[in-house]
C-alpha cells in the first residue's frame, strides 16, 4: 500500500498522501466500480489521469478504514464537489502525479490541494492574487504555489460557484519555513466573510495544503 503520509489532525479529521505506483490493472483489483464510476472513467483519456482517479479513491478508502468505516464510493453534486456514498463525513481529494491526497472530517466541509511549484505560475499570478498577496509573494515559486493551493482549498470548502480566486479568497502573509497555520478568509461581501486556518507541508517536490 503506497501510503507515504498519514496524519490525524484531530479526533474528527485526518489526511493522507498516496504515491501512485499501481497500473490500471492493479487498481481494478482494488476498487469496485458502479455504473457512475465507469462513466466517469470513460471520460478520462490519459492513463496517468485514470491512475490519479483510482488513487484518490483508495486514499479516501484508507481514511475511512482508519475509522473502521466502509468505503462505498464517491458521488459528486451539481458543482462537482465529491461526497461519500452512504456516509455523512465530509471529504476532499486532489492529485498531482505521482501523488494523490485526501482529507476527511466527521462534521464540517474540508479542502485539500497538492501542487508542484512550476514557473508557469508566474504568468498567472496577477489573475488569482490580490495586490497585497502579490507584494507578499513576489517571484517566489514556493509561496506562489502555496497561495494557489490555499485558494483551491477555500474554493473546495465553499463547494459552489460564483467565487473568484482574486476577489473572494484572501490569504494572509505567512512564514514559508515555519510550521504555523495560515489565516485566510472567504469574502462574500462587505463585512461578510468566513475565516479559516490552513496548514501546508512539503512532500518531496510538492506542497500539500489543507484546512484545520
Amino acid at each position: 500500500m503506497p501510503i507515504i503520509k498519514y496524519e490525524q489532525i484531530n479526533a474528527k479529521s485526518s489526511w493522507v498522501i498516496w504515491r501512485i505506483d499501481e497500473t490500471i490493472e492493479d487498481f481494478l483489483q482494488k476498487v469496485t466500480l458502479d455504473e457512475c464510476d465507469r462513466n466517469d472513467l470513460a471520460r478520462i483519456r490519459h492513463t496517468d489521469k485514470k491512475r490519479e482517479w483510482f488513487s484518490s479513491r483508495l486514499a479516501v478508502k484508507h481514511l475511512l478504514g482508519a475509522r473502521q468505516l466502509k468505503f462505498n464510493g464517491i458521488k459528486k453534486d451539481q458543482f462537482n464537489k465529491p461526497f461519500l456514498k452512504d456516509h455523512s463525513s465530509h471529504i476532499s481529494i486532489s492529485h498531482s502525479f505521482p501523488y494523490a491526497a485526501a482529507i476527511i472530517h466527521a462534521e464540517k466541509p474540508v479542502g485539500i490541494d497538492i501542487e508542484q511549484p512550476r514557473t508557469k505560475i508566474l504568468s498567472i499570478a496577477k489573475k488569482f492574487l490580490n495586490e497585497k498577496e502579490r507584494d507578499f509573494a513576489g517571484d517566489d515559486l514556493d509561496i506562489l504555489s502555496i497561495l494557489w493551493s490555499a485558494k483551491e482549498v477555500l474554493y473546495k470548502i465553499h463547494g459552489r460557484k460564483r467565487l473568484t480566486f482574486k476577489h473572494h479568497l484572501a490569504i494572509q502573509p505567512f512564514e514559508k519555513n515555519h510550521d504555523h497555520p495560515i489565516s485566510c478568509s472567504i469574502i462574500f461581501g462587505e463585512d461578510h466573510f468566513q475565516s479559516y486556518q490552513l496548514k501546508f507541508q512539503k512532500i518531496n517536490a510538492h506542497y500539500v495544503v489543507f484546512n484545520l
